[in-house]
Parts: structure tokens; sequence; C-alpha cells
């Protein structure tokens, strides 16, 4: 049903005299009335709504208005007859009224107002034209002038006749699917239902740091904590951002006095550095029973005090009271998963438990602090303690405001859009689902380039342009009226990490929006890799691979004949290649097994294997194990080619998506050596149709490669064959970590980059990256990389 069909189902649904009252009159109050008076009732005399106006002079005049709340016949006579109704409301003309001042009045213009549609039948029945009815100063108002009069003059009215009358879902159905990555793979089945094929996933809780606090036992090394002037001001830093229970969980009542006497006595010694009185600086110090110091004359000739402190902090209180903490996190753990928490319950162990981790993140960024304790991992620790095999949703339910985090393809947009799809019950809430790179590209709809404080502070202005352009909002007053509504609004925020480049000022852009309105709730998914999410202060839930179980559930599911012998070949060919087995658990990777087996096409080994099947596939190979008439007219070397010069290009710009027109170029560009200008748009063609490669992207008229996934797949075997692209411009960068471990696989050897980057690798900020992308190499390799880094630390190379 479309928009403006739903507004009048609504509007009908409505009692007449409630319609008039609660939606005509304030509407045609703002119209420039200068007084809307309801007439309605037993002795109305045709007249439902008196409209007063004003001249210049203030001269009052009057206009009659009848309103009618059914569709009219085209017969002579009856109630329902359009010239029954014309003839009651032209016999007004004749009848007084009386102003409020007593003065008499006789309309001087009518109105008809129709909740339903009135056609030129409708008028003929009762004039032989139009102009006749203009004759008689009648001029009609039927459903769809209505609802141009609210929407021009009254537009927040709109939302509170559907609000009124129905569950107000403002998710858009038609983008709640996975057809973009059914296309990307080339499935025959379309429109496959996120609720059938829907399979439940463990999550985690907390970040890294919280893994560190749930699966180690923590004991303290020293009780005597010694640190410069400068580590002091850090751990003061941290330490002033604890409230009180923050630092009650963390510091006894000891500590708590022994650093607010350190403070006292470091405010009086700077008050006596501010007035050059060294005597009596040096004099206290040597009664100072927490510092000592020295005096440095540094080249401008000036003293400067330095202050070593070695203070005497409880570690063994800190100690006892994480542990506690975690003991009793623990059997919360226990106790949700045996469904012993209600909704209310759930939510509080939510804030409580988010408040623990946030101190716990705190404390542990004091060095000082988190040197003196000592981490020892429990061997005893049963794996799953800290994982919850409860529905998202349910977590989703508590209104608290959550981060989704999750690899590459483990399901945080399906698990988004199955929540929204299933909110169908539930009447108490309003939600919105989009994705954030689409809400961020938003920004140059607008009529003027933002600057970054008006964008900080337009991240509704943007949310709106975006539900505006999927047809899920009209006009920015009503989304406005929406958020500010006390009805509970749940906000579905999509793909952080892929909006986030180079847009840091969205954290405090969503930050701002979360404040500005209220009865909001936010659940953002993000790659865990991004940092940045971290600045968002929302509780962390984890979406962890698939079990064995939940893997054989998805695949049976993503099949609508259960016996299908589709299902027991995958099965099969896991059980036989268990290196596959253990990288295919997620909903992405198994999807892509789903399709090739769906083409009775071999099956992979290898996560690159698969990838590289998917493309084979596309560009030509089904059609030719299927002896299907060719449908691609180019070479399949060059469709390669043009993607993989594509996806490169898109990495490169940030984006995941490009207009045809713009692709057309890029093409010819890159492959004006192998095709001219005519072929190279041929083969942008091709890859759009029949290859499906590149698919239509969330804005109209764009394309992109699906699934950031494979992009990241297509631009990492790039770098392997383009000599111009700088590997090292990319590392560190967080948009590229992913390409880089795709490239670290597929390229012959990667000794020459470890040469390159040289001693600088055993201090490089991204040392991690160039870790992990030397472990992704053969063991042969592994040993002779390592052995090079072994010589740049004895200084030999």
């Amino acid at each position: 049903m479309k928009r403006i069909e739903k507004i009048i189902s609504e509007i009908q649904k409505i009692p007449e005299n409630d319609f008039s009252k609660n939606f005509l009159i304030p509407t045609l109050e703002k119209a420039g009335f200068y007084r809307v008076e309801f007439y309605g009732g037993t002795d109305e005399e045709g007249k439902d709504i008196l409209l007063w106006e004003k001249d210049p002079l203030g001269k009052l005049t009057l206009s009659v208005a009848q309103v009618k709340h059914f569709p009219f016949s085209n017969k002579a006579s009856g109630h329902s007859s359009f010239q029954t109704v014309v003839n009651q409301l032209i016999a007004c003309k004749v009848k007084e009224v009386c102003y409020s001042d007593k003065s008499v009045h006789f309309p001087s213009k009518l109105y008809l107002i129709s909740t339903f549609p009135i056609n030129s039948k409708n008028i003929k029945s009762r004039f032989s034209n139009y102009g006749k009815l203009l004759d008689h100063n009648v001029e009609i108002i039927d459903c769809y002038k209505i609802i141009e009069l609210i929407e021009d003059h009254h537009p927040k009215l709109i939302s509170k006749i559907l609000n009124e009358k129905f569950n107000l879902q403002y998710i858009n159905e038609g983008y709640l699917n996975n057809n973009k990555l059914l296309n990307a793979l080339h499935s025959i089945t379309q429109n496959k239902s996120i609720n059938k094929f829907y399979t439940s996933i463990d999550i985690s809780v907390g970040s890294e740091t919280s893994k560190i606090f749930y699966n180690n036992q923590i004991s303290y090394k020293d009780d005597k904590i010694e640190f410069s002037e400068d580590q002091f001001d850090t751990f003061l830093q941290v330490y002033k951002q604890l409230n009180q229970q923050e630092s009650s969980l963390v510091f006894s009542e000891k500590n708590y006095s022994l650093i607010n006497d350190i403070l006292n006595e470091k405010k009086e010694t700077n008050e006596l550095i501010k007035k050059s009185e060294i005597i009596l600086l040096q004099k206290k110090l040597r009664n100072n029973k927490f510092a000592k110091s020295y005096l440095k004359l540094p080249e401008h000739g000036k003293t400067k005090i330095v202050l070593n402190y070695t203070v005497k902090i409880d570690t063994k209180a800190i100690v006892s009271n994480l542990t506690g903490r975690r003991n009793k996190l623990l059997q919360q753990f226990r106790e949700i998963k045996m469904n012993k928490f209600s909704i209310d319950e759930l939510s509080l162990f939510v804030q409580e438990t988010q408040s623990t981790l946030n101190t716990i993140e705190k404390i542990f960024k004091i060095p000082s602090i988190s040197n003196s304790l000592e981490f020892i991992k429990l061997h005893n620790n049963q794996e799953g303690d800290f994982i919850l095999d409860i529905p998202l949703s349910k977590l989703f339910d508590t209104n608290n405001d959550f981060i989704l985090l999750g690899e590459a393809g483990a399901g945080k947009t399906t698990s988004l859009q199955y929540y929204a799809l299933n909110f169908v019950n539930k009447t108490d809430k309003i939600i919105f689902w989009a994705p954030l790179s689409q809400v961020i590209q938003q920004s140059n709809s607008l009529n003027h380039e933002l600057s970054t404080l008006e964008k900080t502070r337009s991240f509704d202005k943007l949310l709106y342009e975006y539900l505006k352009s999927t047809n899920t909002i009209d006009i920015f007053e009503e989304l406005e009226f929406i958020l500010q509504s006390d009805k509970f609004k749940t906000i579905l925020l999509d793909g952080f990490d892929e909006a986030i480049t180079n847009q840091e000022w969205l954290i405090l852009a969503i930050d701002h929006f979360k404040r500005k309105y209220n009865n909001i709730q936010l659940i953002i998914s993000c790659r865990p890799s991004n940092k940045l999410i971290n600045d968002l202060k929302f509780f962390s839930l984890t979406l962890l691979p698939f079990t064995n179980n939940q893997r054989d559930q998805f695949i049976e599911n993503w099949f609508d004949d259960k016996k299908s012998p589709a299902i027991s070949k995958i099965k099969e060919h896991l059980s036989f290649h268990p290196n596959i087995a253990e990288i295919t658990k997620n909903p992405l990777l198994i999807t892509a097994l789903c399709v090739l087996t769906k083409h009775d096409l071999p099956l992979p080994a290898t996560e690159i294997k698969l990838y590289d099947n998917r493309v084979k596939l596309l560009t030509g190979y089904y059609d030719r194990v299927k002896d299907i008439k060719t449908r691609i007219f180019t070479d399949q070397d060059d469709l390669i080619f043009i993607t993989k010069k594509i996806a490169y290009f898109l990495h490169l710009r940030n984006v995941r998506e490009l207009p045809k027109d713009e692709l057309y170029k890029l093409a010819y560009q890159v492959c004006n050596s192998r095709l001219n200008q005519q072929n190279s748009i041929k083969a942008i063609d091709e890859l759009i149709d029949p290859c499906n490669i590149l698919v239509p992207m969330q804005k109209l008229g764009n394309y992109g490669l699906g699934h950031l996934r494979f992009q990241e797949h297509l631009a990492g075997s790039e770098l392997v064959q383009n000599r111009s692209a700088n590997i090292m411009r990319f590392i560190g960068d967080n948009w590229w970590t992913q390409p880089l471990f795709f490239f670290a696989q597929i390229v012959d050897d990667l000794t020459w980059l470890i040469i390159n980057i040289g001693p600088e690798i055993l201090y490089h900020e991204s040392r991690n990256v160039i870790m992990h992308m030397i472990n992704l190499r053969p063991e042969g390799e592994i040993l002779k990389i390592k052995s090079i880094i072994q010589r740049f630390e004895d200084g030999i190379l």
C-alpha cells in the first residue's frame, strides 16, 4: 500500500466528529483563518465547521464547511447522494449565524469536505459542469486535498493519524532482505526471506579488555607504586573520570583519602611554584609525605621542580573488588542462560555490567595500576562461561543502547534486519533501519555544504534524507515529530566502520542526536577492528562464529526442501575438509557454499578459493557448465581484470558504490590498452547483467560489489598484480586491513615487504597487522621472515 493510500485508510477509520475537531480544525487554523469553530451536532443545519476571516479593516466574513465521512453515490436522492449533500450545503447560504459579538452573518463561501475521493461523475450528478458549482461559491476538498492541506500547514498531524490507528513501523521491508548478497552471489533464488534462513548466533559481552577481566585470575605484584609527575598526572586524568560508584568498585576508603591528600599537597606545591617562593617550596618538599624533589636548570635559565611520587596504594583491595564483581557477573551469566531473568532484570544486568566494564577499561588504562596487577589464565575456566546463547532480540528489547560487533560476514546486517522485521507484534515501539554509510552520503543531498559543526548537529536531517530516499518519510517535520514524541524509538544504524572513514565527526553527531531526543534506543553495528567505536559508550555485544550445530541449522534453513541432497553434499564436503569447515563459520561464507552447491559447482577448500570460484562462476562458467547459450561477450579475463580494478578504485576512494557513468569512465581508463571505449562500456553492462558482479546498491543508480568482504578480496587481489600500489601506504589504515590480509594469502612471497620495511618493523605502530600478515604465509616462509626480524633485533641487518 502506498503511503498516501495508507493515510487515507487511517483517516477513514477515525470518527467524523473526532476527525473534524482534532485534525481538520487545527489544520484550517494554521491555514490562516481568523477563527475556526466546530458547529456539528443535532442542530447543525448542514454546517459542521464555521470559518471566520477578517479583512485588513477588521470586517468579518463567514464560510461554512460540511464534512462527510462516506463515499458519495451518483443517485439523485438518498443520504449518500452527492446531489442531496450539495443541496443541503447550498441551503446554508440563506441561514444566518451569530458571531460572539452578536453580529449576524450569512455564509459567503461553502466548503464540501469529504474523507473519500470525489470524482467527475459525482459532480455531474448535480451539475452539468464544474463551473456551475463555482457559481454557487462551493469549493470541494476531498481526501487527497485534505492530505495536501495537512502536509502543507500541519504536517505533524500526519504522524498522529498514522500513529493513532496502527502499529507505526518505519521499517521499509523492501530494503530488509538479502537481495544484495544474493545478487552478488548470482543466486537463482531472489527475495529469500531473512525469517526463513536466519539462525541464532551466540554472543559475547564487552570488548577485548572485558575478555581479560573474564578469563583471568587477578592478583597483585606490589602494594607500592612509584611514578613520575607525568605518570601521576596521567593517573589523575583517569581517576577524575571515575564517579563515586566506580571509585568504590576499585579503591578502598583508605586509597581514596590518600589520593585526595596528594592532590591537596600538589595544589599547594603548584601555588608556591607560581609565586617563585623556592625556599618555602624546598622546606615543604622536605616534609612532603609523598614526593621527593630535585632542581633542574634548563637552558632558558628558569628553575623547574620535578616531582617523583612514591604512593602505597591498597592493590589488595582493588583485586578483591574486581574478583568479587567478576564472580557476581559469572553467576548472573549462568542465571540468564537458564532464563531466570525477566526483561526488566535483564535490562538492569546490562546497565550494571556496562558500568562495571567501563570502570575496568578506565582502570586498565592507568599504567601504574595495571602494571601492578598480574593476570593468570584460568585453566579451569570452562569455555563459554561468559557467552550468552540467548536471542539477540531479548537483549535489544531491554531498550538499552548497543554496539553489535562482528567480523566481515558475521551476520551483523542480517541480525539487525531480522530484529526490525520481527517488530510486527511490538506495538509499543517505532523502528528505523538505515545503513550508516548511506546516511552520511545524504550530506551531499542538502542544499549547501555543511561544516563539521553543522554535521555534528544535523544527524537527524541526514537520517531524514536517507529515509526520504527510500520513501519511508516524506517531510522532515514528520520525522522530527516522531523523534520528539513520547513513543519509544529504536534506530538501527548499520555499518559504522564503513561510514566513519574520514568522517570522525560522526561520533559526536551520534552523541548529540542521542542527547537531543528522548526515548531513543540506538543499536549500531561495526567490525571490532575499528577502535573509534569505543568512543561511543554503548554496551558491546560480539557475534561469535557459528557452532557446528548452528552452521548445520543455517544450511538446512537456506534450502526450501529440507530433504535436498545439496544439504548433505555441503555437510560431507565440510567433513572431508576440516580446514574449510574451520573458516566457514559465518553466514556470508556458508551462503556462498549454498549458492555454489545450488549451481552444481565444485565446493572450494579455502576462503580464497571460495571467492575465486565465485568470480569464475559469475563471469561465464555457470553458463558453460549448464550448457546455456552465452549471454556474456566480453572475454572472461577482461571482466575479471576490470572487476579487480573497480574494487581497488572503490577502496581507494573509501566508498562501496559509484554511479554507472563513473564506472564506464573508470573501465575505459584502466582498460584502454585491452578494450576500446565501446567495449569497456559493454563490459560494465555485462558485469551488471548477466554477471551480477556489480549489483544495485542503496543509492538509486549506483552500483557496487555487494558485500564489503567481496570488495576487500578483489582489492587484495589487485594489490598482488598492481605494481604502482604502495603497500606501505595502506598498512595502519583500518579500511585496508582486510584487503592486506587477502593480499598476504595470495602473493607469491612476503619476504621482500619485510626487508623493505627494515628494522622499523620492530617499533612500527601497525606491527600487529604486519605480524598477522606474516602468519598467513606458509610455515617455511614464516620461519624465514621471523629469522630476518630476529636479525633486525640483533642489529645484524
